[in-house]
Parts: C-alpha cells; structure tokens; sequence
C-alpha cells in the first residue's frame, strides 16, 4: 500500500508546477531544402519524429513542416594532418492547421577532420549536422510545446 501512495505522489507530482501543453497531436512534415547536404533531409525528418515522440506528443494532427535556411561549413584552424571546422545549421519549422506557429533554430558544432582521410571526414561532417539535427529538433518541440501561441499583450 505504501508503494502505491509513493507511485502515486510521485506520477502527480510531476505535473505540478508544469504549464499544459499547447500541441497535443503532430507529425514531421516536409524537408525543403536549399542546399545539396547528403542525407540532411532524412536526419531532419527523423530526429523530428524521435523529438515528439520523446516528449509524448500523438502521431497525426497537423504537418510540422521544416525549411533548411542555411546549412554550410568552413573551417576555423588547421593542422599539419587535422583541421578543425564548424558545421551550421538554420531550420525553420512551421506548424501548419488552426494554430499555426512558426520559429526559426540555429546552431553549430565543431568536428576535427582528418586531411588524409576524405571519407572520413564526410562521415565526421554528416555526424555534425545530425547531431544538429536532433537538437534543433528537440528545442522545436520544446518550443511548440510550451510557447504562448500569441505574444503577450501589453497592458493598459
């Protein structure tokens, strides 16, 4: 019996003090791209689709539709047989249906690259924009969680 009035505080203390959610039900969208990354597409989609269901969010319901603002590396030292370079990363996600919402993430990470070993450094740059990928997605439903649907109002 003790066991289940500690299970029991301990499943309805945890949605004390937590704002209701503002999307119940959605479901990864479309990738638009504007860029020739390989397989960014697909890690988009994905790390969406893991991102919302992680956080308990139904599959179906509206499209969260994703637009890759900007993706591109550049380098930022080098070495005799490294360098190091910065991928970046911009997304816009748009949450279609009665309440649309719509935010615009970005962020970087840095990966070592090996100057004699090209495909290894394709596989160190597409693993730097997955993990992108899964962290922007992860804010994004963050965002379309919690966020107000409307700017605050000034008051009068």
């Amino acid at each position: 019996m003790v066991g289940r009035l500690t299970a029991l505080t301990l499943v309805l203390g945890c949605h004390v003090g937590r704002p209701p959610t503002l999307l119940d039900a959605a479901r990864a969208g479309q990738v638009t791209l504007h860029t020739a990354e390989p397989d960014l597409a697909d890690a988009l989609s994905g790390a969406l689709s893991s991102a919302l269901a992680a956080r308990g969010v139904s599959f179906g319901g509206p499209p969260i539709e994703m637009t890759v603002v900007s993706a591109q590396t550049g380098t930022v030292a080098a070495g005799a047989s490294q360098r190091v370079e910065e991928a970046q990363l911009a997304v816009a996600f748009e949450l279609t249906g009665h309440r649309p919402r719509r935010i615009v993430l970005s962020g970087q990470r840095s990966f070592v690259v090996d100057v004699t070993a090209p495909l290894a450094a394709s596989d160190a740059r597409a693993a730097a924009f997955g993990k992108l990928a899964e962290q922007l997605a992860a804010d994004a439903v963050e965002w379309f969680l919690y966020a107000p649907s409307e700017p605050p109002r000034p008051a009068l």
